[in-house]
């Protein structure tokens, strides 16, 4: 089976960290590898990220510039990465028209993946769900899953 491996760069990165390990391309990339099992032709690895925030904005109520390094007491920021889901989604509905691929690996934990999910296996893709140690996965992301797949950290 033609599969890839796509990656949700944020959520991965949270995951990493929490396991106190160190979150760096190397790693990045042989998390992928042992996504992928021995009877699958693994084609390639996507990776969706976005930069970090940088700025120094004006507070609601005080007008002084934050750093982040803290704020204002009534107010706590908020950071959000924006365009990620979208592009994942936008190269599964690619892959799923396009039947370049039989099977989907999805490294995510966010339910705006779900449509794309959903195209995908309505062409005839299977979508598999990676689950890292300790990690709880929503339960629409694996209803609109075929499988779900347990991943050990690589050492």
């Amino acid at each position: 089976m033609k599969t890839a491996v796509f990656i949700d760069g944020g959520h991965l990165r949270v995951l990493v960290r929490q396991d106190n390990r160190e979150y760096v391309p190397n790693y990045i990339e042989n998390v992928a590898l042992a996504c992928v099992e021995k009877d699958e032709f693994f084609l390639r690895i996507l990776y969706y990220d976005c930069a970090p925030y940088q700025g120094n904005p004006r507070l609601p109520v005080s007008g002084n510039r934050a750093n982040f390094q803290g704020s204002d007491e009534d107010f706590k920021p908020q950071f959000e990465q924006k365009g990620v889901d979208m592009r994942i989604g936008l190269d599964i509905a690619t892959y799923a028209v396009n039947r370049s691929l039989d099977r989907i690996i999805l490294i995510t934990g966010d339910t705006d993946c779900l449509p794309a999910m959903k195209l995908a296996r309505s062409a005839g893709l299977q979508v598999i769900l990676v689950q890292f140690p300790k990690q709880h996965l929503a339960r629409e992301l694996l209803s609109h899953s075929d499988f779900q797949r347990q991943v050990k950290w690589p050492d």
